[in-house]
This record gives structure tokens, sequence and C-alpha cells, in this order.
């Protein structure tokens, strides 16, 4: 039933006007966010004259995978940028989905367990293509670093080279055992370090030299993990009853750290307001799977 309820959403999608015709690269990518932006607004006028709920927060989803399409289109990220658009336009089909039969509990289950397991897909993707180009961005600077220090040796440098290489090669460790986060935040100090030695070289010379900032910057990974939230919340609102017992316990304990997140944001402490949405986010999954949904979910 679900399939031909999405073949009807993807003959919306052909009525709109434009359809994918494999282009190359950037143009056949342009080409496909202009054929997501038809579609979202074919969508938003079915959910609007529905007037569903569950429909209506399952479009802003897709509105913001959207945005995040054109951001990275934008910095020359061009496969993110085709899984982000691929993502919306689902979205806008899920959309379009429930708002037609907002009354089927059994539809509007399904097409949620689908928007679950592409969220966990999503954010597994998400992770490797930040490693890889972190990896490659610290590679770049190890590699810069060596050759510098063969010609002008600097005892401090040399040792945040050193301890760049060790928590590099964790943080290919933790790869290898699925520990993406931890390998994340690896990256991430390891950037760092590696920077740091190569400007102290650099500056040991009279020269003065910026980098642009670490992938995985505060900022950004805030905005993921607000995004990443909103979505958890909106699943376990919908799948989670209230008096479900250890599951609606979960979710009223999520959201009081959702809270101190937000209290956090206000007062401008993006690490605290980060660890707090991240324990949110886990308590709602865990919430999920309380509820029976544990089929749904994936971890890394």
């Amino acid at each position: 039933m679900l399939r031909k309820l999405f073949l009807a959403a993807v003959l919306v999608l052909a009525a709109a006007g434009y359809l994918y015709a494999g282009q190359d690269a950037k143009d056949g990518l342009e080409l496909k966010i202009r054929t997501n932006g038809e579609f979202l607004k074919a969508a938003a006028k079915i959910v609007s004259e529905e007037k569903s709920t569950e429909a209506t927060a399952i479009l802003k989803l897709a509105e913001g995978s959207r945005d995040e399409a054109l951001k990275h289109l934008r910095s020359g990220e061009y496969e993110l940028a085709r899984k982000d658009i691929d993502d919306s336009t689902t979205k806008a089909a899920h959309a379009i989905v429930l708002s037609r039969n907002s009354h089927d509990n059994g539809v509007r289950d399904m097409v949620i367990q689908e928007e679950i397991a592409l969220l966990e897909d999503r954010e597994h993707a998400r992770k490797e293509a930040r490693l890889n180009k972190g990896m490659a961005e610290v590679e770049i600077f190890i590699k810069t670093a060596e050759r510098l220090l063969k010609d002008n040796h600097n005892e401090s440098a040399a040792l945040k080279l050193k301890e760049t290489k060790a928590i590099y090669a964790a943080s290919k460790e933790k790869i290898s055992r699925g520990d993406y986060d931890g390998a994340l935040e690896g990256v991430s100090k390891a950037y760092k370090l590696a920077t740091a030695a190569v400007k102290e070289i650099k500056r040991s010379q009279g020269d003065l030299l910026t980098f642009p900032k670490a992938y995985g910057d505060s900022r950004d990974i805030l905005a993921h993990e607000i995004k990443k939230n909103d979505a958890y919340a909106f699943f376990a609102a919908t799948m989670v009853k209230e008096g479900l017992g250890e599951p609606s316990r979960l979710v009223s304990e999520a959201l009081s750290y959702r809270d101190e997140a937000l209290k956090a944001m206000e007062q401008g402490t993006e690490a605290k307001a980060i660890d707090a949405l991240k324990a949110s986010t886990e308590l709602l999954i865990k919430a999920l799977k309380a509820s029976g949904n544990e089929d749904l979910l994936k971890t890394d």
C-alpha cells in the first residue's frame, strides 16, 4: 500500500515540471535542486489543504534538508548536497503520504519508521563525510609540518606534531571499531594541533599564518545537533504515547536536557549546549527503542 502511495507522490513530482536527467556533477545537481524546489512547493500546497500536523512537521524537515543541500553546494561539497536533496525529496513525499492518510495509523507508523531509518542512514553518511574531509586536512598539515621541520627544527612544534600523529592514529583505530563520534573528536584535536605546529614554525621565521576553522567547528556541530534533536523529538512525540511508563519517562528526561541546551545557547556556552543536546537525543532514541521500535534504529 505504501509503495502505491509513494508512486502517487512521484507523479506529483513529475507534474511539477522537471525530472532529473542525469547530468554530471554540479550542473546535474543544480537541476536536481530546482526539481526538489518545485516538488516542495507542490507538497506544501497539498499539506496546507489537508492540515495535518505530522505532515507539516515532516515537510519542515524536508525544507531543512534542502537548506543543508544549498549550503553544501555553495561550499563545493557536491556529494553531501546530493544526499541532502535526495533526503529532502523523500521527506516531501512522506509529507504528502501523511497528509493524504492522516487518519490511517498504519500508514502513519510506516512513514515514521521510514523517516527514522532515513535519519540514521543520513547521520552515518554525514559522519563518514566529515571524517574523510577532516582526515585529509590533518594529513596535509602533518606533511607540511614534517617538511618545515626538516629545514627549521622547532622542539615545541615537533612535540605538537608527535602528539598529532598519536591522536590521528588513535582516531583511525576508533573508525575501525565503528566509534565515529570518538574518531571525529580525535580528528578535530589533531587538526588543531597540526595547524598549531605549522603556525609555530612559520612564526619562528617571522611569518604569520591563519587557517580556516577546523571541520567540525562548534557552531557547525551545534547547528547539526539541534536539527537532529528536533527530528528525534518529533518521532518520539509521534510514537511514544503519554503514560507509557519507561519510554515516557525517558522522553520527559530528554526534554529536560533539551531545555538545558536552550538555556546554554542563550548564555553563549556552545560546548555545554552540544553536550546537553547529545544527551537529549540519546534518551529520545532509547525511548523509541523501549516503546517497541528497536528494529528501526541502527547504531554506528
